[in-house]
This record gives C-alpha cells, structure tokens and sequence, in this order.
C-alpha cells in the first residue's frame, strides 16, 4: 500500500518478468479495495452496537445464550479483517443472533464474492498491462531503431553538405548563422563549431557586402520569395578574387517558429574564366574571320538554310550587308532565280558530302562587277546529320588583272626582238599600266653618253599608235635623274617640277615614271619611261611591271648592240676569208702544174722494163702518191668552194676494194718505218663495189689513216669495213682501230665512217 505519482493512496501488486527484465505491476485505490470492508465493518459496528444494546438489555436474560454466537461471530470478524475470507460465522438458531449470523455470512460472502471479482480485474488489468507494456517495448525499440535512423541521416546530411564544394548556411533575421556546411566556414578560415553564432559584421568583410547580405536575407525572410544571384564578385572571402552564384529562400528550422533565409553559393570563378576565355576565343576568332581576305559566310540547314555567320567581307559577294542578312534566308534577300541557284549549289554540296568547288562567275552591275569563285562544304553533327554549311567566296579580279597583265607582259617581252620588240614592249607596258605615253630610249651616241649625252627613242607609244623617232637632250627632262642610274616617280604637277620640259608638257603630261635600262656590266644604256595625263597613284606594283620590262629591254638593247659589233665583225671576217679562199685557188693552180709534171715522168717511167721490181714498186708508190697529193690540192680547191657556198658531191659507182688496197700499199710504208704492224679487215658481206663520192670517202679514210699512224708509237692500226642493213639501205662501215703496246693498256677506236647506198643499186651492181 503506498501513494501512486498523483499523490493517491493505492493497492499495488506486481509481478516480475525476468525474461523482458520488467515488472509487470497493478494498481487498486484503497477506497475502492477497502469499501467493501468498511461496509463490512459499519455493519459489524452497528451490529455491535446493536449487540451491546441487545446485550445490555439481555445480558441478564441470556448471558450464557447469546455470549456464544457473540464471540464467534466476533471471532469470525476478526478473521475476516486479518483478510481470511473463508471464515464464516456460526449458526445455531433461528434466534436474532441466527439471524446475525446469517446476514454476518452473507457479509461475508460478499466480500469473498467480491474479492474473487477483485482478482479477475486484476488479472485482467494485468493482462492488459502486459499487452500494453509488450505495444510500449515495440513502440520502444522502434523509437530507438528510428533515433539511430535519425542520427545516421543527420550525419550523412552533415558529411554531404560538408563535402559539398557549395556554401552552404541559414541565417537569422540579425544575419547570425544558423547553419552552416565546411566549404562555408573555410571560406573564413574558420570550422564550422567557429562559425555558428558568427554574424557577418563579426568577420573581416567590408561594410558595403554586410549591409548587402543583411538586405537580401531580410527580404527573403520579409516576402518569403526566393531570390537568384546570378553572379557576384566577392573579394573578402579568399586571397583571390572569386565569383559566386546565390541561390536564397526562406525556411524554418524545426525548432523555431520563425523563418530564417538558406543560402547556396555557388562557385562560378572557373566558369567565369573559362567564359572569359570563350569570350576572348571568339572575339579572337571573329577578329580572324571577319579581317581574312575572303567572304566567309554559313547557313543553318535545319532552319529553312537561314544565315547564321557572315564576315564583313561578304557585303560585295553576298549582295547585302551582315546586319540584314542575318536570319534570313536566300529568298528574303535576293531575287528569286539568283536565290533558287545558290539553294541548288546548297543541296549539291549536301549529296556530294565533301568540299564542293564552285566555278569562277562574274557578280555585280558593269562598273562594280567582280570575278568570284568560291567552296561550299557540309558541317555534320555527332550523329552525322548534316547541320551547316559552310562556304568560302574569293574575289579574284585582281589575280585575273594580274594574269591579264602577266599574259601582256609575257607577250610584250618574250617572242619579238629588235625594234619589233620596243615597239611590242611599249605598247603593252602602257596597257598594263593603263597609261597613255610610254617610251624606250638609248644614247644617240654611246661614246658621248657620259659628257654630252643625246638621247633617241627606239619606240614611242602615243596611246593608240607609234610615234616618230626623235632625239634630244635629257636636260631639264626627267629623264636626266633616270639616266644617273636611279628610278624617278614624279606623281603629279609635271609642269612645276619641269617648267622647261616643253616636249613633255606640249604633248599634256602630268606625271611621270622612269628606271634606267643597265648593260649587264652594270653601265647605263639608256632608260624606259611611261607618262599620263592626269595623277598617277604610287603602287608598288607599277614599278615591279616597268622594272621586269626595263630588264628585258635592257637585255634586248645590249643584244642588239651585241650583234651590230659581231655583225661588223663578221663582214670583217668574211672579208679575209674571201680572201684567203682567193689565195688557195692561186696557190693550187700553182701546185697542181708541177704535181701534173711528176706524175707524167712517173708514168713514163713505169714503161721502162729495165727497171727491177723493187724500182717499179717504188715507181707505183710515186705514182699513187702523186695522184693522192693532186686529190689533195682538188679537195683545197672543193673547201675554197665549200667556203663560197658552191661544194657538189659527185656520186659514182666504183670498186671499194681497189681504194682500201690502194690505201694500205700507200700507208704501209709508213708503218713500217714506225714499226706498226697495219692490216685491213674486210667483212665477208662488204659489197666490191658502192655508190658515193670516191673523192671524198677516200680523203676522210686517208685523214684517219693518217692520224692513226701520226699519234700510234708502237702496237697495231687496224681498218676494218663491213656492211649493216636498215630500213633506208645497206650502209657500209668502216672502222679505225689503234692498239697500243702492253706499256699503255689502253684502246682507241677512231669515228667510223658510212658510206649509203641503195639496196636497188647493190643489187645492180
């Protein structure tokens, strides 16, 4: 029995359940346990008084009757209240005390009924208690598992939003931070632990970013509204510059009742460099595309092939400016028929699939027409769907003026030469340089060039045609700066730099341009100019032109001058020529008159058969011999005509075996004498007899012989002839060969000579 937590006095009984490590108890109010016994008890002490009256009254009359049944029902009481509820009262009459009795039984049937009731509530209250103690053990472990589930999620949120490179934090309206992750607290330096409590006035920042922060979070808080920072610099965080991008909304914490603002920071300085970068790289690339000497434009495919690029060189090709032509489609832009042409070179570069080259075209009105060729190509994307394309358009009137005016300088300079070459080269030089005077000149006088020079044009070109010759003194001209060797460029306002110039300004020149024509030993034979009536603008090129054709005109003057002297020179060889060829006719009519003579004794006395056979071999080697020396003055006399330009080749049929014979008995001699050993090696086909000029045949074989047996000291010469067939003929050759001794090892092999004929003529023969 004791006092429960309301402070109520209970019954209590309990019951320990070692298996759950629990005690299972049940709780009775002593009111409501005892009000049985009190009732008990009323009964029993009015039963008692009633007793004591009764006995009082009829102590008397039955002491020893009623004393009996008193005690034992008192007796019984008395049990009862020790709590044995099993006692009964006795009863032995029908007498009140009976009847005491009876009513004092059924007291205590009540109460045994009673407290049999009691037990059955307590164990159902227990019973209920366990149920309830098993739900509170269920509902317990499931309350710890989800405290550990709780924890275990706090953690991980702690780690993730602590190795989150974002900053991250919760701020109160006073700017005091609630939350915060690592990243933020290192960008303070500081640890998380550090930080909460932290206001952003208590960290090293400027007052400008503080009040900025503590406006942005209160208005967060204020209109409970998100807000998006796209970017903002900060300075104080770190060593370095950063750049951020906020993300901020309002949130209340679980145990507030007032909003508070999250903050997201993220850190943008990569993005922000790499877009720097990007920006750089375009405005880079932008720079190129749009400074490069060619149209560069592209169109989008998947958008009806609407412009997407175009460079600022594209406005002469295109037809319109970048402004209007971006976003906008061909047929937007152009007339229909120009539109639907370059939509067809579209779709042909799509089908070819590669770099597509257009062909050269003309574009433009008459005056500002220009040559333009151009590429188309396709761009792809990863998946290779065509998605561009791309093309490149060049104006290529300059190059074709400049071929124009290479094909007219190379017509100008190459073929003619002579006055038909400076009248050729000033013609073209004032067409490639669209002037209207041009001019070649060299000294009148070459040998006065230096002290009085005169000056005459070997061609003037007037505009449309020649002009006359003429002669005069560079003095006061242009042309006497040119002629000290230096190019002059005279612009503008001829007449005031050369009021005395009247040749030049009576024919209305107005500017000027001149470079001196160089011998190739570096003096100056003269000078080509070009003039025009109205202001010649400067262009490098203009003077690269008139000095290519000063070159070839200087080339060609000192040819020209070349072949006057060797022209002069030839006449004077001519000359003695003529006169040598005079001079060996004379001198071989005088020697062949004795040479007749000798070979007449000669012969004479080869009829003397007195003679031994030595003396007529002798005789015949004379003979021969003399007959060779006459051939020898005829041919003299064949050169002398050669030289005139009057030789005849004189073709007969004769017997070539006879001649070699003849040659071998006449060298033979002479070989001997040198101690060299000559044969001659006749081919079985040789033909005997050929059809050429004998003279001739025999004075090239008698110069080989010779030479071979003049520059052979010891060994062998050897002659040999054979015959070789061929499409035009037989031919039939003849070799010289010398050997020499073991000493020199080496062999010489002399030019062999042919002798043609025809196969009829062979075959006749």
């Amino acid at each position: 029995m004791y006092r429960n937590y309301r402070g109520v006095e209970v019954i209590g009984v309990y019951r320990w359940l070692k298996n759950h490590d629990l005690a299972l108890l049940a709780e009775m109010t002593t009111q409501e346990a005892f009000t049985p016994a009190r009732q008990l008890a009323q009964t029993i002490f009015v039963t008692g008084l009633s007793l004591a009256g009764l006995l009082a009254i009829g102590v008397h009359y039955g002491t020893k009757r009623i004393a009996r049944p008193i005690l034992a029902i008192t007796h019984t009481a008395t049990q009862v209240a020790a709590g044995d509820l099993t006692s009964t009262a006795p009863v032995s009459s029908d007498n009140e005390i009976g009847t005491l009795g009876r009513v004092f039984n059924q007291m205590i049937e009540q109460l045994r009924t009673l407290y049999s009731n009691l037990e059955a509530k307590v164990e159902e209250r227990t019973l209920a208690l366990k149920q309830l103690n098993d739900q509170l053990q269920v509902e317990v472990i499931d309350r710890k598992r989800a405290e550990e589930t709780l924890q275990q999620q706090q953690e991980f949120l702690r780690a993730v939003i602590d190795t989150d490179p974002n900053l991250i934090f919760v701020k109160d309206w006073q700017g005091c931070y609630l939350l915060a992750n690592q990243a933020m607290a290192n960008s303070y330096g500081l640890t998380v632990e550090e930080l909460i409590g932290q206001r952003d006035c208590d960290l090293d920042l400027p007052i400008e970013a503080v009040e900025q922060f503590l406006q942005q979070n209160r208005r967060v808080i204020e209109t409970q509204e998100e807000i998006f920072i796209a970017e903002e610099a900060i300075v104080a965080l770190t060593t370095r510059d950063e750049w951020l991008q906020w993300q901020k909304r309002p949130i209340r914490l679980p145990s507030s009742e007032t909003y508070s603002v999250l903050g997201i920071g993220v850190r943008i300085t990569e993005r922000k460099r790499l877009e720097e970068e990007l920006r750089q790289s375009q405005q880079f690339l932008d720079s190129i595309i749009s400074s490069i000497p060619l149209a560069l434009f592209a169109k989008d495919v998947r958008n009806e092939f609407r412009y997407v690029l175009i460079n600022n060189n594209c406005e002469k090709v295109l037809g319109f400016s970048r402004d209007r032509g971006m976003g906008h489609k061909d047929d937007e832009l152009l007339p229909q028929a120009q539109a639907d042409y370059h939509l067809q070179e579209d779709l042909a570069a799509i089908e070819h699939g590669t770099m597509l080259e257009l062909p050269e075209h003309w574009i433009g009105e008459s005056q500002d027409k220009i040559l333009v060729r151009g590429w188309k190509m396709p761009l792809y994307d990863a998946q290779g769907e065509t998605t561009h394309i791309l093309a490149v358009s060049e104006d290529v009137t300059d190059r074709r003026h400049r071929e124009q005016a290479l094909r007219l300088i190379v017509e100008g300079t190459a073929a003619t030469t002579g006055d038909e070459f400076f009248h050729s080269c000033v013609r073209y030089l004032a067409e490639v340089l669209q002037v209207r005077y041009a001019f070649v000149t060299t000294f009148a006088d070459q040998a006065a060039s230096e002290s009085s020079p005169i000056v005459r044009t070997l061609s003037f070109w007037q505009g449309e045609s020649w002009g006359k010759n003429f002669e005069c003194s560079p003095e006061n001209l242009p042309c006497a700066i040119v002629l000290t060797g230096k190019l002059y460029y005279l612009p503008e306002d001829l007449e005031t730099a050369f009021p005395d110039a009247n040749e030049l300004l009576a024919i209305g020149a107005e500017s000027y341009l001149g470079v001196p024509l160089l011998h190739s030993s570096g003096s100056i034979l003269g000078h080509l100019a070009v003039m025009d009536t109205q202001p010649m603008q400067y262009d490098p090129g203009r003077e690269l032109i008139l000095k290519i054709f000063a070159g070839r005109a200087g080339a060609e003057l000192e040819r020209k001058q070349a072949e006057d002297s060797l022209m002069v020179a030839k006449e004077a060889a001519e000359a003695a020529n003529r006169a040598k060829s005079i001079f060996l006719a004379n001198m071989s009519h005088e020697l062949r008159t004795p040479l007749n003579a000798i070979l007449g004794f000669a012969q004479l006395m080869e009829r003397d058969a007195t003679l031994s056979p030595t003396q007529q071999e002798a005789l015949s080697t004379i003979n021969h011999s003399g007959k060779h020396l006459l051939n020898l003055i005829n041919d003299v006399l064949e050169m002398s005509k050669i030289e005139a330009g009057r030789i005849i080749l004189s073709v007969e049929t004769f017997d070539l075996y006879r001649l070699l014979q003849t040659l071998q008995e006449m060298f033979q001699a002479r070989a001997q004498a040198k101690q060299l050993l000559l044969h001659f090696e006749l081919a079985n086909n040789l033909p005997q007899y050929v059809r050429t000029d004998e003279g001739k045949l025999r004075q090239v074989l008698i110069n080989l012989l010779g030479n071979a047996v003049k520059f052979t000291q010891h060994g062998s010469v050897a002659l040999r002839a054979l015959q070789t067939e061929t499409k035009q003929g037989t031919i039939a050759h003849t070799n010289c060969d010398r050997r020499h001794g073991l000493r020199h090892r080496t062999r010489r092999h002399c030019s062999p000579i042919s002798t043609f004929y025809p196969n009829h003529v062979r075959s006749a023969i």
